[in-house]
């Protein structure tokens, strides 16, 4: 783990004005920002923390998967969003933090992306982004207090290529290599944007986010494989995507019946062979309930 001290004077500077109350760390390298965030608010559920890092060892996505970090070319932050005496679902947290993600990319870099439910990001049919949302829990209340939010993007092509097992599937938002000063100054904006949005968002707000979001995903209107059971080929079956409702879980179609999924495994056939995953001709959509992991914490 090794600080940044530069660019966290930097981040500091962009920040100040509306985010005085937020501790605010900056790493060249560190395991995971998700996994840190978690240990400090451990010893403090008080805090309001933004972690950030230009690399990770050890980052992580859903379902406890890995999440390649590389130096530099990529941003990797978490931030904390408090939930107390909110109408917030974690769900939505993680959804519209999408679209905030969307929407900062369009603005500084006039670049279109989509948003493939619940929590990733897709540019010229590549991902591009992931998003994790982990609640944590007030053991004296029972209730979730606060979510950590982690987005890692793929800004530019680094040195290395992707891991062979992803490289048909991951991209980059941009082709060319950015300043660091630029890289900042975006995080500082989508960073901005995600957090003033969730202080207090209003029912309005809410509902027109949400259907920013429908507009930015790609799968409505498609048919999909459901797998209710993860890996389980037998319990799967073929469904078409009506909607997303607003906490959004996705609403599909099988045999007359409408479902509502906030669980299970996806997968949406497509024809272009670059997204084949080995040899299926899937790409696998993972959803687990409420998108979010559970931890309990006490403080004193």
């Amino acid at each position: 783990m090794i600080k940044n001290e530069k660019s966290e004077q930097q981040l500091k500077t962009l920040l100040q004005n509306n985010f005085q109350n937020y501790k605010i760390e900056y790493f060249s390298t560190i395991d995971s920002t998700n996994t840190y965030a978690k240990n400090l608010l451990e010893k403090n559920l008080n805090q309001n923390l933004i972690v950030v890092a230009d690399s990770q060892t050890a980052g992580r996505g859903r379902m406890g998967r890995s999440f390649y970090s590389p130096d530099a070319s990529g941003l990797y932050f978490s931030l904390t969003i408090d939930l107390q005496n909110k109408n917030i679902t974690p769900s939505q947290i993680t959804a519209f933090s999408g679209v905030e993600v969307c929407n900062t990319i369009k603005e500084f870099f006039n670049i279109d992306s989509k948003i493939k439910w619940i929590n990733d990001i897709f540019i010229n049919n590549k991902k591009v982004c992931g998003i994790l949302a982990e609640g944590i829990i007030d053991y004296t209340t029972g209730k979730i207090a606060k979510v950590v939010l982690g987005i890692g993007i793929n800004l530019y092509k680094s040195k290395e290529d992707f891991p062979q097992e992803i490289q048909n599937i991951a991209g980059t938002v941009l082709e060319k290599e950015i300043s660091e000063q630029t890289k900042i100054e975006f995080t500082a904006k989508l960073i901005q944007n995600i957090i003033c949005f969730f202080q207090n968002p209003t029912e309005n707000q809410l509902q027109k986010k949400l259907e920013e979001y429908k507009k930015l995903s790609f799968l409505i209107g498609k048919q999909v494989q459901v797998f209710p059971i993860i890996d389980d080929a037998k319990s799967s079956y073929t469904a078409t995507v009506l909607d997303i409702d607003n906490n959004a879980n996705l609403v599909v179609q099988a045999e007359g019946k409408t479902e509502v999924l906030n669980s299970g495994e996806v997968s949406l056939k497509i024809q272009n062979s670059e997204f084949r995953i080995q040899d299926s001709g899937f790409l696998l959509f993972l959803v687990s309930m409420d998108n979010v992991v559970y931890y309990f914490c006490s403080y004193f």
